[in-house]
């Protein structure tokens, strides 16, 4: 679609469109038939009409709609067609006889041209271009956390993401709540970081985190880590005094689209002598300012000689990055890690037809790792498993060998247990990344069937 619309006049043709079909979808459980649902687009007065023909809805004698359309209330939120209001100049019902009625919106364009047709946005960084600010969340923002989440996850959180939800997160003393707003005062992302008082109070986790589509690749991820800095000196719990901080760092592999799903995770544990471990790419500016930055809090307040572990191939930008900074630092690659340092602690989980092998650390020799994760590849093959993950800890570093090689001998590396949406969204779309079949797995949650669905598309339109 050209037509003179930009990417964010398109964002919002699209999300709109969306919304008006899964309100029609939701009444059908099996597939609709061909001559029960048409859409149609006119242009029209400086923009585009879009129309919706439901014929399912029942004409009664007064003629007035018996669907609930227009009932606000009748979603968990309030926000029923939340997205066609906020983003389109009008709605309207259209009564058809007995073709039923129609969901019509209209939107103008500003730089409207009828019947010329444009290649798609290109959804570049360089498109972000406002000023973010980070601040503490306050039950004033659940609104805008609400909408934000519906922009991120689309249909998948009404089950996650209500006013409740956040109010109870909020109400809780062990999460920590941090929001990204435009100087407009919108709300672009959040974080929620917690220290779970059934687990180890020592650890402290990122909870949930979501990022409005067109800020994911700006500097949120930066700001949010700045956030985090200062309250390392300022623990927002007294029982605190590790501190895991788990950093989701974007890669643009498409200019095209611009998405995160392509990911290295950072973990940063703070211990005693100060241990930074890492793994990735620290390549482009923002990840390498995120880690300078965090490197810098944690010497000031925690002093001591950081110890960064890398794969060979990034030892010399890390070393070039410490001396700059004049900072102390030891350079640890996988060519002289003491055994010591590293050994295997391995938990099977087995399940539904899969296996999750999970490791705390990783075995300093690489053939002696290579050949164990075979060892209990083949102990699951014959025991009719198909499927094997292999679950790594972020702050364990990953050695270059096991993506190199490991891949390809039917391993899927997760990185994480999903608890809630955003870490369901982060395991589609790192298994995505690794070519992983969905077909070999049963995925029945409809919440988490429909995020997998959309991650799929998005995934395949930036390759």
């Amino acid at each position: 679609m050209g037509c003179g619309a930009s990417a964010v006049e398109l964002c919002g043709f699209e999300l709109a469109a969306e919304e008006a079909a899964a309100h029609v979808i939701e009444g059908f459980p099996t597939p609709i038939p061909d001559d029960r649902f048409s859409v149609t687009c006119e242009d029209r007065d400086g923009g585009l009409e879009f129309n919706f023909a439901d014929r399912r809805v029942v004409i009664n004698p007064d003629k007035t709609c018996q669907d609930d359309l227009m009932d606000i209330d009748s979603y968990p939120d309030k926000r029923r067609l939340h997205l066609i209001r906020n983003v389109c100049d009008s709605l309207e019902l259209r009564n058809r006889g007995n073709d039923g009625w129609s969901i019509v919106f209209f939107k103008t364009i500003r730089n409207f041209r009828a019947g010329q047709p444009e290649p798609l946005p290109d959804r570049s960084v360089s498109a972000v271009k406002e000023k973010i600010k980070v601040v503490s969340g306050t039950k004033e923002d659940i609104p805008a956390l609400v909408e934000l989440s519906y922009y991120v996850f689309r249909y998948s959180y009404l089950e996650y993401f209500t006013p409740d939800y956040f109010a109870a997160m909020m109400d809780n003393p062990y999460h920590v709540f941090h929001v990204a707003k435009t100087e407009s005062g919108r709300v672009v992302a959040f974080q929620n970081y917690a220290v779970e008082p059934e687990m180890t109070t020592e650890i402290c986790y990122y909870y949930d985190i979501m990022t409005h589509p067109y800020y994911r690749n700006s500097l949120v991820m930066l700001k949010f880590a700045k956030k985090i800095a200062v309250d390392l000196n300022n623990p927002p719990h007294p029982d605190v005094r590790l501190w895991f901080l788990e950093l989701i760092a974007t890669h643009i592999h498409s200019q095209r689209y611009a998405a995160d799903f392509d990911f290295t995770i950072c973990g940063i544990k703070p211990s005693h002598d100060v241990v930074v471990q890492y793994t990735g790419d620290i390549e482009s500016i923002d990840q390498r300012e995120t880690y300078l930055l965090a490197w810098h809090w944690l010497v000031k307040y925690h002093g001591g000689i950081i110890r960064f572990y890398s794969v060979p191939e990034h030892a010399d930008i890390i070393r070039r990055i410490f001396s700059l900074q004049e900072m102390n630092g030891q350079i640890c690659t996988a060519e002289f890690v003491s055994a010591a340092e590293f050994h295997v602690t391995v938990k099977v989980e087995a399940g539904d037809g899969t296996l999750t092998i999970t490791f705390e650390h990783f075995a300093a020799d690489e053939n002696a790792f290579a050949l164990l994760l075979r060892h209990k590849k083949e102990e699951a093959m014959d025991t009719g498993l198909k499927t094997v993950y292999v679950r790594i800890p972020a702050w364990v570093p990953l050695p270059e060998y096991i993506s190199a090689g490991m891949k390809g001998n039917g391993f899927f590396f997760t990185g994480i247990e999903p608890r809630n949406a955003s870490e369901i969204y982060i395991l589609y779309c790192c298994l995505c990344a690794q070519n992983f079949d969905f077909d070999k797995v049963k995925v029945c949650d409809p919440y988490s069937l429909e995020l997998l669905s959309y991650v799929k598309n998005e995934y395949m339109m930036v390759n």
